[in-house]
């Protein structure tokens, strides 16, 4: 099941259609089919997995992140044990009086925000990965570091790297940086980083075969003898308003 088919599913389980949850999250009409071969922004797949009560990585990946277990001190069991214990009325009156405390703890709207923006640091591979017919991928290359806005997909991400050819277009074009999560294997129908006796490519997994987008590009079929390998699932594109 592709990104697009998890995000259509879940939208039908809340009575909704794509397009009326694009309307919803405020997406252009249309813009969550072309997913199927172009990679959202960040910042609007956050949109649509908030909406929809899941989170990125499950429509990236169809599985669940593992949350960590949150432990309570003893003074919030002592007050969740206060809660629990009071009827529903006189619980939705301390829930009242809690929101007021927690608007006067709350900074003034005027006040200026001095934070600077999160940011994370991708590793970056300085090699790039063939959309065509193959890139060398030396074992000695060096990791450089991209710094980008921090986000959900970000986080995510274990490493970047940079396309070559256009054999995956129209959803990646030449010189786009991909986010990578490091995985040794992918389910089919999934776009990601494989190599081939040593030679880089981005594809999307088929049976038996690495599928080009590019109608125009021959697919590349698996051989006897050969040394495949699944370097990781391609989440996002990094777009010019992702940098820092």
């Amino acid at each position: 099941m592709s990104m697009v088919d998890r995000i259509s599913e879940l939208a039908r389980n809340i009575g909704l259609s794509i397009s009326a949850l694009e309307k919803a999250v405020g997406l252009s009409n249309g813009i969550i089919g072309k997913w199927k071969k172009q990679s959202p922004s960040c910042d609007k797949l956050k949109l649509v997995a908030d909406y929809l009560n899941t989170t990125i990585d499950y429509l990236l990946t169809g599985k669940e992140k593992s949350s960590p277990t949150v432990e309570l001190t003893a003074d919030e069991r002592e007050l969740l044990d206060i809660y629990n214990n009071l009827s529903p009325k006189s619980q939705g009156r301390l829930r009242e009086r809690a929101e007021v405390l927690a608007e006067l703890e709350a900074p003034a709207a005027d006040e200026p925000d001095q934070e600077e923006p999160k940011v994370i640091m991708i590793r970056f591979v300085p090699l790039s990965v063939s959309a065509g017919t193959g890139e060398p991928l030396p074992e000695d290359s060096r990791s450089t570091y991209l710094k980008i806005k921090h986000s959900d997909v970000a986080e995510e991400a274990d490493y970047a790297v940079r396309i070559n050819g256009d054999s995956m277009l129209p959803r990646f074009k030449d010189n786009d940086i991909v986010l990578v999560k490091a995985q040794d294997e992918i389910e089919e129908g999934n776009i990601g980083i494989f190599t081939i006796n040593g030679e880089g490519f981005i594809k999307e997994l088929g049976k038996k075969r690495l599928i080009s987008l590019n109608p125009e590009y021959d697919d590349v079929y698996f051989e006897e003898g050969q040394d495949i390998r699944c370097k990781g699932l391609v989440i996002a594109t990094l777009e010019k308003e992702d940098f820092v």
